[in-house]
């Protein structure tokens, strides 16, 4: 087949969830010769928001990756003061709500392409719902249309103009069993259209030579592992609240480890049990994974979570969140893990796997068992593309 993705960043550093599911399904797709194409923006940051790649075409592990500028007019005052309401929970009216998505992430460059050009490809698969280029791309192409949502509850998702949005795609392509309850219940789709896909997984991982402990000074002291974006969205300053709590009633027992970008206010206080490592290549955080006693995702926004899969394949079991479906289904299937939803839960957790180091050891092989038994790649694209050629055909 011939495909195109439409996403507003694309093979970026510091990538999030969406950004590396996109780019994992392009690679397995182009290694079982279907032509896959990637329409995107010039942009980097998902903070900052402008051009920094050249424009133009670029060829990425077989993908042919094409970039677009940014409209001028993207991240306007109103539209931050309009983002900030919506943030906390205020409604917004419908008017309100267009200039929102106005001042969101657009590229008329890109969406001249699908206007002129949309007949040379057999579907368009955008991701995820939260942008303006989503949201206008589908309205262009909505015949051949097919979305990837990473849907989690946050306020975005009450938005009246994204249950408008959801009625345009020919099908959906969601990451779990949670995100699509979640999704049929806030948009009204129906089961016809829905088809549980996610990312797939291999079995065949390079670590490369040395140890994640050596090369960090981590000593032989057991570490919790926290692997990710180090922001209020992924609930870092709760993890490193209750770790803090932790270390004093049990002082010397573990340290904290957190990899990934960004920063959170909490870190500025200096302590020898929490080491901030910040952002490592692929190879360091794999290490880091094997070697960690557990790692923990604290995050409530998930509609996959990479970090409980990548855990499970080096064998570390997880704590999750009670609150997020997601995560806690993930662990429920897989018996990897365990949840908490306070502090005295997460406490107990750790205790539990620093005490009990067999079936530690046991629920992280559950987990690996998990991810094997269930995200083989050739069964998500399977998954995949019956789900494209299925809404083809209605």
């Amino acid at each position: 087949m011939k495909l195109a993705f439409i996403i507003p960043r694309y093979h970026v550093p510091q990538a999030g969830g969406a950004e590396i599911l996109v780019e994992n399904l392009a690679r397995e797709l182009v290694k079982k010769g279907h032509e896959i194409d990637v329409l995107t923006t010039r942009a980097q940051s998902h903070l900052q928001w402008k051009d920094e790649f050249p424009s133009g075409e670029e060829w990425i592990n077989g993908v042919r990756v094409h970039r677009f500028s940014l409209d001028a007019q993207f991240h306007s005052n109103q539209f931050v003061r309009l983002q900030q309401r919506i943030e906390r929970g205020w409604p917004l009216k419908p008017r309100e709500e267009e200039i929102w998505m106005k001042g969101s992430v657009h590229s008329q460059e890109l969406y001249q392409v699908l206007e002129n050009e949309g007949k040379k490809w057999d579907a368009f698969i955008f991701a995820p719902y939260l942008f303006g280029i989503t949201y206008e791309g589908l309205k262009v192409v909505p015949k051949k249309s097919f979305l990837i949502p990473c849907l989690h509850p946050e306020p975005y998702a009450d938005l009246k103009i994204f249950k408008e949005m959801f009625q345009y795609p020919r099908g959906f392509l969601f990451n779990s069993y949670p995100e699509m309850k979640l999704a049929k219940r806030l948009f009204g789709i129906s089961d016809n259209h829905c088809e549980i896909v996610g990312m797939g997984f291999s079995d065949s991982i390079s670590m490369g030579n040395g140890t994640f402990r050596q090369k960090f000074g981590l000593g032989e002291t057991p570490f919790l592992l926290y692997a990710g974006r180090r922001e209020r969205g992924k609930n870092t300053p709760l993890l490193i609240h209750y770790f803090s709590t932790y270390e004093k009633r049990h002082p010397g027992s573990l340290l904290l480890v957190l990899l990934g970008s960004g920063t959170v206010e909490e870190l500025s206080i200096k302590t020898n049990v929490i080491r901030d490592i910040g952002f490592v290549d692929r190879q360091e955080m794999l290490k880091a994974y094997r070697e960690a006693w557990v790692s923990c995702q604290p995050s409530l926004n998930e509609s996959f979570s990479i970090v409980l899969m990548e855990s499970w394949l080096a064998g570390t079991p997880v704590m999750v969140n009670e609150k997020c479906e997601v995560t806690r289904d993930h662990v429920a299937r897989s018996k990897g893990g365990l949840w908490f939803n306070n502090y005295f839960e997460f406490e107990e957790g750790l205790d539990f796997f620093l005490k009990n180091e067999h079936l530690r050891k046991e629920m992280g092989e559950n987990g690996r068992k998990y991810v094997l038994d269930c995200f083989k790649w050739d069964n998500i694209l399977n998954r995949f593309l019956g789900a494209i050629q299925k809404g083809l055909r209605k």
